[in-house]
């Protein structure tokens, strides 16, 4: 596993009106962020966001509508526990997959959740069927939840244990063998049609391949990843003169028509060409930083670079406090895009422990937007923030 390098230290000092405000790393203690973090999820409302009774509410449902908002839940809870070693984030996190699990209805490979979605959700054109998509989005941090308790040696703490791991496990395998024993005889539908749908399941990949213990299954998971990477290369471009500040842009849109769902698309559509918009990047950040953090040798330090200076250079405007629709700064052509590229707390925030660079501007904009404080990424941010502080005291 690599340890976590800090690229930058610098202190950073912005004047506003009159005062001088210090935004060197601990601007609010951890157990300030840390009490905050848990009174929201302690509180006893289900209409209070992202608390743990919220949360629970969504499980019960067996809604897989919900799966995304679970998976940023189990995403700060992951995290908190790394920041703080107390396994009850963990506790938390297995509980509710538990529940999850409970609700899904047994196949031969893994479980069938239907979503029910109204016809003014974005998502209405799944409306009772499976959602493949809001499955990665929870799958892929359940996998970091069992591998942080089997590498940590919790597994006697968490009783279901072995439940989340074959809900992890069992889901996987049910979507990969429905894209090989159906119509396209690959693994077409891991990859996805979009980068950021591929980049979910490998990150999912990741985890389970750092703990299984089938030399088969190991096989399956460093072939896909092996493959995901290489496609994924194939579309990143290198932006700047200077080393110290070159950028990373891609594109959503996969560079070539590599699996049989991506032919078919194009001998019906043709070419797609769409920049990345910046919230969906937060899943191929995301995986970038798993990868290099578990030890795998596809990314390196220079690569985080990269990535962080596309943040700082391309899609962070300070004068506005505000970031861009797009990963090359441009405002996106989709109205469902725009004003979207605040959703920093899933991928790009976690850059910042490698470049210090960046806490100044999040926390810049999450202390200046009370909307953002309330929203339902809020416990990743502060969970963000508490895993910062927790590093550089180390």
């Amino acid at each position: 596993m690599n340890s976590i390098k800090i690229l930058h230290r610098p202190t950073f000092v912005l004047f506003v009106g009159f005062l001088f405000i210090n935004y060197s790393f601990g601007f609010q203690k951890n157990d300030q962020i840390r009490k905050s973090y848990d009174e929201i999820l302690c509180n006893p409302s289900k209409s209070t966001t992202n608390s743990l009774a919220q949360i629970k509410q969504f499980a019960e449902s067996g809604n897989p509508n919900w799966f995304l908002r679970i998976g940023y839940f189990v995403d700060a809870n992951n995290i908190m526990y790394k920041a703080t070693k107390d396994s009850k984030y963990l506790k938390i996190n297995a509980d509710i997959l538990g529940i999850i699990d409970s609700q899904g209805e047994k196949l031969s490979v893994g479980k069938k959740w239907i979503a029910k979605i109204g016809q003014d959700d974005i998502n209405k054109d799944v409306d009772n069927q499976e959602f493949m998509l809001y499955e990665g989005y929870l799958l892929r941090y359940a996998a970091e939840l069992v591998y942080l308790v089997k590498k940590n040696g919790l597994i006697s703490q968490i009783s279901n244990y072995n439940t989340c791991l074959n809900f992890v496990e069992g889901n996987f395998k049910k979507w990969r063998s429905r894209s090989l024993d159906g119509g396209f005889k690959d693994e077409s539908m891991l990859y996805g049609i979009r980068v950021h749908m591929g980049a979910q399941w490998a990150t999912t990949a990741l985890f389970l391949s750092s703990i299984t213990e089938s030399s088969a299954d190991l096989s399956i998971y460093n072939s896909f990843l092996k493959s995901f990477d290489k496609e994924f290369r194939r579309g990143l471009r290198s932006r700047g003169i200077f080393e110290s500040r070159r950028q990373y842009v891609w594109n959503a849109t996969w560079r070539q028509a590599f699996s049989e769902q991506l032919r078919r698309r194009v001998q019906s559509l043709g070419f797609e060409t769409e920049i990345q918009d910046v919230a969906h990047g937060n899943h191929i950040v995301q995986y970038v930083l798993s990868s290099y953090e578990l030890g795998f040798k596809s990314w390196t330090l220079k690569d985080i670079t990269r990535f962080a200076n596309t943040l700082k250079y391309r899609i962070w405007t300070p004068s506005t406090r505000s970031f861009a629709d797009n990963v090359d700064g441009s405002t996106s052509v989709h109205k469902s895009i725009r004003g979207t590229g605040w959703r920093q707390s899933d991928g790009w925030m976690k850059l910042m422990v490698y470049d210090k660079d960046l806490y100044a501007i999040y926390k810049k904009f999450y202390y200046s937007n009370e909307n953002v404080q309330k929203s339902y990424l809020n416990l990743q941010f502060l969970s963000n923030f508490m895993y910062f502080n927790s590093v550089n005291e180390g």
